[in-house]
């Protein structure tokens, strides 16, 4: 009696173990429908505004570009990295839908600065899309 429910009990834990790893190495349905876009950014500092960095948002994806919200971080040594400023227009009337962004804030001379494109989601069609997110390389403002 007592081999045949252990013998039960392993060829269960078999079939639990094989439906486990079956549902783990395939792709789920809903994140096979996403398509990816890739995404990219410029980053300038102002010379004319001394306090703001500005750039483009791009993609060979018009619905990629518009609505982007852009986030500037200052680095600095031994500690998080600073949000300085966010801007959620990129892409809108001001932007006429270029994509443009443009942080103003208090930039200091020679400290290190980049920006991040944070990715979005919408649907067309019933398709799930996903533009992708971008860090810019880091730049040093040098004070005039």
């Amino acid at each position: 009696m007592k081999t045949r429910l252990s013998s039960r009990l392993v060829a269960a834990l078999a079939i639990i173990g094989l439906m486990a790893s079956i549902a783990v190495s395939s792709p789920s349905a809903s994140a096979a429908k996403i398509k990816k876009h890739r995404t990219t950014s410029s980053f300038y500092f102002s010379i004319v505004h001394h306090e703001s960095a500005f750039g483009t948002v791009g993609s060979p994806y018009a619905k990629c570009v518009k609505g982007r919200t852009v986030k500037l971080f200052q680095v600095r040594k031994h500690k998080p990295n600073r949000l300085l400023g966010v801007d959620r227009k990129t892409g809108k009337p001001a932007g006429k839908g270029k994509g443009y962004w443009w942080i103003r804030t208090n930039l200091k001379g020679d400290k290190k600065y980049y920006a991040i494109v944070v990715e979005k989601r919408y649907r067309d069609h019933g398709k799930q899309h996903l533009c992708k997110a971008y860090r810019t390389s880091v730049a040093t403002f040098l004070e005039a």
